[in-house]
């Protein structure tokens, strides 16, 4: 049986949740009025059932998971991925430029820091004593060179779309062939 490695990735999820569902209790409570035979029995049996599902499904899973990683080597997937990851370091990085103020305008500029040269001596004392009104506060971008940061912003998100819909193909193209014993432990486990 063929399997889509998107596919892939759900059973090997799937096949977790069911292992961490098994369960595994080692100790009983009987009463007075049970057969102490019959519910060690019914524990010891469960237990063992529950220990054989899980030893099959674990081989599965990590022959999947042999073959998946196969699987996306073949497909580019990992390739794909480390691109996918590259993109986002600059869509993290330019996403400040999103909502950065524009630099002051050079004449604002230039006449704030002159009324700051031009104050009194009383002012400077005032300023010895924590006030912080000495230094003008300006973003270090222009409109242009904003626009230009928004769009390398753009431009990443586009291409990080772009490399996200090439990996969604890849996953939906490329497949792996289960063998019989693999399909067999899927389906007696319900996953296929």
């Amino acid at each position: 049986m063929k399997i889509t490695l998107r596919k892939a990735h759900a059973l090997q999820t799937a096949i977790h949740e069911t292992v961490n569902k098994l369960n595994f209790e080692s100790v009983v409570q009987i009463n007075e009025f049970e057969d102490v035979e019959a519910v060690l029995a019914t524990a010891t049996a469960k237990f063992n059932n529950n220990e054989d599902q899980r030893h099959d499904l674990l081989d599965t899973l990590y022959i999947l998971r042999k073959q998946v990683a196969l699987g996306n080597v073949t497909a580019g997937v990992n390739e794909i991925l480390a691109d996918v990851a590259r993109v986002e370091k600059d869509i993290a990085f330019y996403s400040f430029a999103d909502s950065n103020p524009l630099r002051l305008d050079h004449n604002v500029l230039n006449g704030k820091v002159q009324k700051l040269k031009d104050q009194s001596v009383d002012s400077a004392r005032s300023r010895i004593y924590g006030r912080d009104d000495d230094t003008v506060r300006t973003a270090i971008f222009d409109a242009e060179r904003l626009a230009e940061l928004k769009q390398r912003l753009s431009q990443a998100k586009k291409a990080k779309q772009a490399l996200q819909d090439t990996l969604l193909e890849a996953n939906i193209k490329n497949e792996i062939e289960l063998t019989a014993e693999q399909e067999a432990v899927l389906l007696a486990a319900d996953l296929l």
